[in-house]
């Protein structure tokens, strides 16, 4: 069966908040449309011609003759929903628009169960309008979609035409802004958005003056459909705005201020709707123009709209019957073929998604089809899981030894099959982890992810990579931040780590940021997460954020930063909590930025146990320098009292290459030589012990 898609824009004045729930408040206004069109008339109709649309219904309605309830036919209009999105609650399931579809097509066809509350004195004249919207299965270049699309873009905030240019470019996959896939003559077009405009929604009406590009309808994301974060309440807003968007206008006639006397001498251009000042409460005895008001009309602002009239239905069949802003092209069998809407469902994805990526060994995944369309059948392919093969439509599966797993799928509808492999889709980490200290300096990575380090990079832009500068030695990690046109936010995530040997624990870490401007904004940070339960949960260890955040005394750098030296990195000392003491600890690294942050480098990550007050108290300081060598590395060192210690030197791989020093040293300052022909060029770990703490140090031979 085709799935069917109801709109609805629904927007409230300002003095009309304070009647409206509390989701209502972050509105500004319930209807758009007016306000919209007011303005596209002052940029592409600065003379205000008259569009012939009002001719055209008033000749279309005096030549239509005897309209039979019973022959009428069906229009049928295929639709698209365009998800934008920065990742936040916006960015709504594919089944709150399967839900919006068919709240739309319920009303449009009078199938909505809450025609019963019809008061008698209109419930004669209540419509079955015969519209029907069907999501897309083909774009205008004959590609298999889905009717959904989902563009990132931070334009999401603002929802104009700015937005639906975004929408386009990431569509056309290049800097054109044409609406080449879903042009207005062949969809209807809905963007939903965090914010559209300040509204719950806007459209226009059809119009020879409104831009082919962005004609089309915006909606607010929790006025679509019933779902959460929709409600009952809001589920109609879309079904309004598609009534503007088939030449309806509110029911006092053409503005956004109901409830005013003057508008009784408005007019909606509809014989079967009466004069009436427009409401924002479900008055159903409500005569405000002298006669009982339609006040449950879809065009109302009631909250309790559940009809359109049959003088609304034909003028809507009016517009759809006009060839202003190509209506009368939409619903053409030809337009249906071509759109994938005429026919049974065109299986042409295999797609799903998963509920977690990265897991620990004995835990479970949940697996969700998004194949499309009328698919019947599934087969799975599950390496390393338990079980390994499955036909549910979204199977659960275990996972229990550690290492990095495809995922196939095999869709059916009984006559045809479609297939997808996910390579690497599902990482399983080891229970028990890399036992404590744990030194990480990057020297020998060539690229991430890899089998130390994973990336969690939710919005598809750059992300975490290795740079060639560090604090020690020549690599770090970095986003190449300082071309990023928007708010993003990014992740490298730890391989398990225990830390059940240690029976106290510190985090240090050093890190490089600017920012391009000189007040960096509290939206740029960096956060630090741990957790006790393989990412489950994850805990914020430390933010670093607002006017300590640079680690160039708040200098603004307008170019692609690289920190030039070590006095710009900045260490971070974390201590843990015995919490984190387990066999399985999983150690994070988020960074959001915006377009006015730049690169951030983070380098010498290194989990040990922390210096007793004995030890401090013995150490004065420890120097390496310098460091890289070329030649000679010193290692200098403070006593304040005669101690024992132990330095050592061991590779990558924590064998043990050197024992530089052991036994008893005196008060006073030491330094040790090391030649580069005592030790092969590489990166190493420096190891010195005081009684029974450690304290680790990267160290690098060129």
């Amino acid at each position: 069966m085709k799935k069917i898609l109801p709109f609805f824009f629904i927007f409230l004045a300002a003095n009309l908040l304070a009647q409206l729930p509390e989701q209502h408040q972050t509105i500004k206004h319930f209807c758009g449309t007016d306000q919209y069109m007011e303005q596209l008339n002052k940029t592409y109709n600065p003379l205000n011609i008259q569009h012939p649309e009002e001719t055209f219904s008033k000749e279309f309605l005096q030549n239509m003759g005897s309209y039979r309830q019973g022959d009428r036919m069906i229009y049928v209009i295929p639709i698209v929903f365009h998800i934008v999105h920065i990742n936040g609650v916006e960015n709504i399931p594919d089944e709150n628009i399967y839900d919006a579809v068919r709240i739309l097509n319920e009303d449009f066809n009078k199938l909505n169960p809450d025609t019963v509350n019809i008061i008698p004195a209109f419930k004669s004249i209540a419509a079955n309008v015969g519209f029907e919207f069907r999501l897309a299965q083909k774009d205008a270049l004959g590609n298999c979609v889905k009717g959904i699309t989902r563009t990132y873009s931070t334009e999401t905030e603002v929802g104009t035409q700015a937005m639906v240019d975004d929408v386009n470019r990431n569509l056309n996959g290049n800097n054109n802004a044409n609406n080449i896939r879903f042009p207005r003559n062949k969809y209807l077009n809905v963007w939903v958005c965090k914010d559209p405009n300040g509204a719950a929604g806007y459209t226009n009406l059809p119009s020879s003056f409104v831009p082919a590009n962005y004609d089309g309808i915006w909606l607010k994301y929790n006025y679509c459909g019933s779902l959460p974060p929709s409600n009952t309440t809001t589920s109609r807003a879309l079904t309004h705005e598609v009534g503007h968007w088939i030449n309806l206008r509110h029911t006092w006639g053409n503005s956004n201020t109901p409830g005013l006397s003057s508008n009784c001498t408005g007019d909606d251009n509809v014989t079967d709707t009466p004069n009436t000042i427009g409401w924002t409460t479900c008055n159903l005895n409500g005569t405000s123009c002298s006669s009982l008001d339609n006040v449950q009309n879809y065009m109302e602002y009631s909250y309790c709209s559940n009809m359109f009239t049959e003088g609304q239905k034909t003028r809507m069949i009016n517009a759809l019957n006009s060839g202003t802003a190509q209506r009368n092209q939409l619903w053409q069998a030809q337009n249906l073929i071509d759109a994938g809407v005429s026919g049974p469902d065109i299986l042409c994805a295999a797609d799903f998604t998963a509920n977690k990526f990265i897991i620990c060994e004995g835990q479970t995944v949940n697996f969700t089809d998004a194949s499309y369309h009328g698919v019947t059948t599934w087969n799975w392919s599950f390496p390393g899981g338990t079980p390994s093969t499955d036909n549910t439509q979204n199977p659960q599966i275990t996972y229990n030894t550690a290492g990095t797993y495809n995922v196939s799928l095999t869709a059916g509808n009984g006559s045809q099959n479609v297939s997808i492999t996910k390579n690497a889709y599902i990482t399983v980490l080891p229970a028990n982890g890399q036992p404590a200290p744990i030194v990480e300096g990057f020297e020998l990575a060539t690229a991430l992810p890899n089998n130390y380090w994973f990336i969690e990079n939710i919005d598809g832009q750059g992300t975490w990579d290795i740079a060639n500068t560090g604090y020690t030695g020549n690599k770090s990690v970095y986003i190449n931040n300082f071309s990023s046109p928007s708010l993003t936010t990014d992740a490298f995530i730890s391989n398990t780590y225990d830390l059940t040997g240690l029976t106290a624990a510190q985090i240090t870490f050093k890190y490089a940021y600017a920012h391009k401007v000189a007040t960096v904004p509290s939206s740029v940070r960096l956060r630090v997460y741990g957790s006790f339960n393989c990412g489950q949960t994850w805990s914020t260890l430390r933010q670093i954020s607002g006017a300590t955040f640079s680690t160039v005394n708040n200098t603004p750098v307008t170019t692609a930063f690289t920190p030039a030296n070590q006095s710009e990195w900045k260490e971070i000392v974390i201590n843990l909590n015995s919490m984190y003491l387990i066999p399985g600890f999983l150690l994070k690294f988020e960074f959001q930025g915006d377009a006015q942050s730049n690169n951030i480098y983070i380098d010498d990550i290194n989990i040990q146990a922390p210096l007793s007050v004995d030890a401090e108290e013995t150490i004065n300081t420890l120097l390496v320098y310098p460091n890289p060598a070329e030649e000679q590395m010193n290692i200098s060192f403070s006593l304040l009292h005669n101690t024992i210690i132990s330095l050592k030197i061991f590779d990558q791989l924590g064998k043990e290459v050197m024992n530089v020093a052991s036994g008893s040293y005196s008060q006073g300052q030491h330094i040790i030589n090391i030649n580069k022909n005592e030790l092969s060029r590489g990166i190493y770990h420096l190891q010195f012990k005081v009684g029974d703490v450690t304290k680790t140090q990267k160290i690098v031979f060129n």
